[in-house]
């Protein structure tokens, strides 16, 4: 026969008895009982949720449920998951199950426990693919904004080579310029139309080109315009990028003496 622990006097009696032989206290109704393995195994895996608050008949599990977004339950199912874990079975009992000591699991809970694991497992796989994909896209996109902001610095150091020298770049080297190998795997300037050419090294660009051509501008000068034959880096330019694409420019004709301004 289960015993029962009086929440008034701390003695053992019989489960099923409805006051203490000791002290007389009424004793509560038999409550179902929550197993300290599974509410552990709901805090760890669906902490978050306060899945574990609700098994325990604790109303404030809401509060998890309200605050779910942050990491603040996750951490906190977490910690209490351990903390039950660890719990003494007697403590627990009188805590959790009105004194009955050592009473048997409802029937079925083993298999609703395992569903709410596997179920848990299935969203957070699915929040870690999608923050996987969503961090690489951030890094993608910073790593091109990077690239292309490398393509506009190398354009600027070609136009100052002309104005200072009156001709273009032999090549690349001239212009004394560093750029990060994890951007950049090659860079070139052709020395008889003006076009950079930028062989990228992303991971998932590489080999794919950034270009810039020289165009003939309103005032005589000339200015550069994207150039890119390659669609998918075309796709993640920016919007300046973008713009100079669509025009229609006439090419700068570098046989002739650069404007003195």
């Amino acid at each position: 026969m289960n015993t029962r622990v009086c929440h008034n006097c701390q003695q053992e009696s019989g489960a099923d008895q409805d006051t203490c032989p000791h002290c007389g206290a009424p004793q509560s109704t038999l409550p179902a009982r929550r197993g300290r393995i599974t509410a552990s195994l709901l805090a760890i895996f669906l902490g978050a949720f306060g899945v574990h608050r609700f098994y325990l008949g604790q109303w404030w599990g809401v509060f998890y449920l309200l605050f779910c977004w942050t990491l603040i339950p996750s951490l906190v199912g977490l910690f209490e998951g351990f903390v039950f874990m660890l719990a003494d079975d007697k403590a627990w009992d009188i805590k959790y199950n009105g004194g009955i000591l050592g009473g048997p699991a409802p029937t079925g809970i083993g298999c609703l426990v395992m569903i709410a694991i596997a179920i848990s497992f299935v969203m957070q796989t699915r929040y870690a693919i999608v923050g996987y994909v969503f961090t690489e896209h951030w890094i993608f996109q910073s790593q091109m904004k990077d690239a292309e902001r490398e393509m506009w610095k190398t354009a600027n150091a070609v136009t100052a080579y002309y104005e200072q020298n009156g001709v273009l770049p032999a090549d690349f080297a001239a212009l004394n310029l560093q750029v990060p190998d994890s951007l950049v795997k090659q860079a070139s300037v052709n020395p008889k139309t003006g076009l950079i050419t930028l062989t990228l090294s992303i991971w998932h660009q590489k080999d794919s080109h950034y270009q810039l051509r020289p165009y003939l501008a309103v005032d005589g000068g000339f200015g550069w315009s994207c150039y890119n034959t390659d669609q998918y880096s075309l796709a993640h330019m920016t919007e300046h990028c973008h713009d100079s694409q669509n025009q229609m420019y006439a090419d700068y004709d570098f046989s002739r003496p650069p404007l003195k301004h």
